[in-house]
């Protein structure tokens, strides 16, 4: 019984808050389809209205994209810094990979050449 009063309480906090939020963007679009049906009279009131609640919440969509991006930045910046310190493999084992990779690459052309020379037409000796 104490949990759901928990549950619903938490779930009115939220309504709440949702809300007056809300209520904060409507006005605030309101008033900037008001300065826009001012400065347009042609603008009908109620599309303006319409108008300044898109452009309030587009503009606060864009700002906490923003927000995300530049958090996330960071947070890979401060991965790299803490990671630069420590070295990924040593002198050793660059030059086994490369020695690997070049060995690899050089079988590779030679099946190559090899296999463009199977495509070629005989050549008939008379």
């Amino acid at each position: 019984m104490r949990r759901l009063r928990i549950i619903s309480s938490v779930i009115a906090i939220c309504m709440t808050i949702c809300a007056v939020l809300m209520s904060v963007v409507i006005l605030v679009g309101l008033g900037v389809g008001y300065c826009l049906h001012q400065l347009v009279p042609e603008v009908d009131l109620g599309s303006a209205t319409v108008i300044g609640v898109l452009a309030i919440i587009s503009g606060v969509y864009c700002i906490l994209q923003l927000l995300r991006a530049s958090a996330s930045l960071k947070s890979v910046e401060t991965s790299f810094a803490e990671d630069a310190d420590d070295p990924v493999l040593s002198d050793e084992q660059v030059e086994y990979v490369t020695d690997q990779l070049t060995d690899a690459i050089l079988t590779n052309l030679g099946r190559s050449r090899r296999k463009s020379g199977s495509w070629s037409r005989p050549r008939h000796q008379g």
